[in-house]
């Protein structure tokens, strides 16, 4: 399954240098190992500039590891998810 995420710049632009091999999301989708996110560049402070916000970047990485619920502390509601740049 591929799940279409948007994610703010720094976060985004830390996952295309290879520097943050995870994303904090809502857990409000069935994810599980394996399936793809597609992680839409968002930026909240250029909706004039962009349509919706969007600047148009985007990444696809595979989820390798899923940590839901209080895991490492988590709040009810967020999980962590382990990615993996496809073709980095």
């Amino acid at each position: 399954m591929t799940h279409e995420l948007e994610t703010h710049p720094e976060p985004f632009q830390a996952t295309l240098d290879g520097l943050a091999p995870f994303e904090v999301q809502l857990d409000d989708r069935h994810y599980e190992i394996g399936d793809l996110l597609r992680l839409r560049e968002w930026d909240p402070k250029t909706d004039m500039k962009y349509p919706n916000g969007y600047t148009g970047r985007e990444v696809t990485v595979r989820l390798t590891y899923l940590a839901r619920g209080r895991s490492w502390g988590l709040p009810a509601g967020l999980c962590i998810l382990g990615v993996a740049r496809l073709n980095a």
